[in-house]
């Protein structure tokens, strides 16, 4: 593919973009790998109505607006929405490391891709899940696993974003918001919710460890169950 020249101001990051956290301290050592080397990776665009969006890249568009630049090296696609966002996960995946719930939130946009394109509204689960499985060459399961992170809630994912979360603690919560193991719709229950987002800030507290925050939430479905 032919790599080009753009101004910056003509491209936008994509609103969807599932990734919502760029760590500052990284983007201000890329941005000043940029100004002493330049940049090293052109990103990828696609044509919008009125400029171009991001496919891949963003942090690198990020860090290049920080170094001072007016233009950027990058590569036009020629891509739909899936394909943008099949794209833009499977970069997300070996280059840029996003955390789990992350993951998650993409895994879950290109299921409901998956949806519209079948016209099946009723796709879930497994079912879901294989499909975007076989798009990022990702086992089922892991997808499915990732995909329930997504409904957590926003408390929750802010502890994940800095790391004081790990993927273990992070099912064991999301396990709290799910009448049904095939499920990955989450039940509307505000005190589970609160709950959810009580026990992590335990965790991060070092008020729980990992095999206490198992036991209560075991011992809250077990409750509920009976």
């Amino acid at each position: 593919m032919q790599v080009v020249t753009l101004p910056l101001s003509a491209i936008r990051p994509n609103p969807e973009q599932h990734r919502q956290y760029f760590d500052p301290l990284r983007l201000r050592e890329l941005a000043e790998s940029i100004k002493r080397e330049g940049l090293q990776q052109p990103i990828t665009v696609r044509r919008t109505g009125n400029g171009f969006e991001i496919v891949t890249g963003e942090r690198r568009y990020r860090a290049s607006k920080l170094a001072g630049l007016a233009n950027i090296e990058a590569i036009v696609a020629e891509l739909d929405e899936v394909g943008a966002k099949v794209a833009e996960i499977s970069t997300n995946l070996h280059n840029d490391k996003p955390n789990p719930i992350e993951e998650g939130r993409g895994f879950r946009d290109l299921a409901v891709l998956a949806r519209t394109a079948k016209a099946e509204v009723h796709l879930e689960g497994l079912a879901a899940a294989e499909i975007v499985a076989a798009q990022v060459h990702k086992g089922a399961p892991y997808v499915f696993g990732r995909i329930r992170l997504a409904s957590l809630p926003v408390t929750v994912t802010e502890f994940a974003q800095v790391g004081a979360l790990g993927v273990t603690e992070l099912d064991l919560l999301a396990s709290l918001l799910f009448k049904q193991t095939a499920c990955v719709t989450p039940e509307v229950n505000e005190e589970r919710r609160q709950l959810c987002c009580y026990l992590a800030a335990q965790r991060v507290k070092g008020k729980l460890t990992t095999e206490g925050l198992k036991a209560r939430v075991t011992a809250e479905l077990n409750g509920k169950a009976g």
